[in-house]
């Protein structure tokens, strides 16, 4: 079983990860 320590890192990351993607994709789009 996975530690909640590791869990809650990698969630952190993941959701940077994603809101990076979100805020770059939304800025593609806007200056086309």
């Amino acid at each position: 079983m996975l530690n909640p320590k590791l869990i809650r890192k990698i969630t952190k990351k993941a959701s940077d990860l994603y809101a990076r993607w979100l805020v770059k994709s939304t800025i593609l789009r806007n200056t086309r």
